[in-house]
C-alpha cells in the first residue's frame, strides 16, 4: 500500500471514530436510577434559618432548622420519578406544627415566610408529626398525595423543574429529630403510603440503581465502514 493510500485510510479512520464520539456525546441517554448522597451542611441552601440555625443529622435540639441538599448530574433522560424517605423522631408535641418544604425558582406567597435567601418554596407537608411516625414519605412528582397540603398545578410543575437542576434543597422545620434522609430517582413512583408512615417509602420498580449519581452513562461507540477513495 502507497503513503498515500496508507494516509487516507487513517484520515477515514479517524473521521469514523471522532464522528462515534460526537454521536456519543448528543444521543439522549437513558433516565438511569439513582439515590444521591444526602448533606446536612449545604452551605448554599439557605431555606429560613438554615444560614444560622442549623443542626445536623440525629441532633435532638429542638427549634433549630434541619437543612437537607441533595446533588447530582441529571442524566440525558432527566428525572421521570423521584420521592423522599426521611428518617425522623417526633420531639413529643413540639413536631405537632413542623413542616418539610422544598426550595423551588418561584416565589409562592403561602410559603413566603420560610424562602429565607431562597427565591421561593413549596410545602410538601405540614401539620407535623405525632409520636408513632418514624418515616416520611414524600413522592415529589404527586406532591398532592400528601393530604396534608394543598397543591395546584404550578406549585408541583415548580417542584419537578427543580429536580431537572440536579440540585434539591429542604428543610424540615424546627423541632423533628432527622437521622436519615433519601431521594429515590428514576426507580418508579412512591408505591407504598404517603406522609407521615411506620415504614420507609418503596419504589415502584424493584429494580435497584443502575449508576451511580456521579457517572453519567456513555452512550456505545459505533465504526462505520470507512469509504475509501480509489
Amino acid at each position: 500500500m502507497s503513503v498515500r493510500r496508507l494516509r487516507r485510510v487513517s484520515i477515514a479512520i479517524l473521521a469514523t471514530f471522532l464522528a462515534g464520539e460526537v454521536l456519543a456525546l448528543v444521543r439522549p441517554g437513558p433516565a438511569w436510577a439513582f439515590r444521591p448522597t444526602a448533606s446536612d451542611s449545604d452551605p448554599e441552601n439557605k431555606i429560613w434559618n438554615c444560614d444560622t440555625n442549623r443542626v445536623p443529622f440525629g441532633d435532638p435540639q429542638d427549634d433549630h432548622s434541619r437543612c437537607i441538599t441533595f446533588r447530582y448530574s441529571v442524566p440525558a433522560g432527566g428525572i421521570t420519578s423521584a420521592f423522599l424517605n426521611f428518617e425522623l423522631k417526633p420531639n413529643g408535641g413540639l413536631s405537632d406544627n413542623d413542616a418539610l418544604v422544598i426550595a423551588v425558582g418561584k416565589s409562592f406567597d403561602y410559603c413566603a415566610f420560610l424562602n429565607g435567601g431562597m427565591t421561593g418554596c413549596v410545602i410538601l407537608h405540614q401539620n407535623g408529626f405525632s409520636g408513632e411516625a418514624q418515616h416520611l414519605n414524600v413522592d415529589l412528582f404527586d406532591i398532592g398525595c400528601d393530604k396534608t397540603v394543598t397543591v395546584d398545578a404550578d406549585k408541583q410543575k415548580a417542584v419537578t423543574d427543580q429536580l431537572q437542576k440536579g440540585v434539591v434543597h429542604l428543610l424540615l422545620q424546627d423541632d423533628t429529630v432527622v437521622f436519615k434522609a433519601e431521594l429515590v430517582v428514576n426507580e418508579g413512583g412512591l408505591a407504598s403510603k404517603c406522609g407521615p408512615s411506620a415504614v420507609a417509602g418503596t419504589p415502584a420498580s424493584t429494580a435497584p440503581p443502575t449508576l451511580p449519581a456521579t457517572t453519567p452513562p456513555t452512550a456505545p461507540r459505533t465504526l462505520l465502514p470507512a469509504t475509501l477513495p480509489p
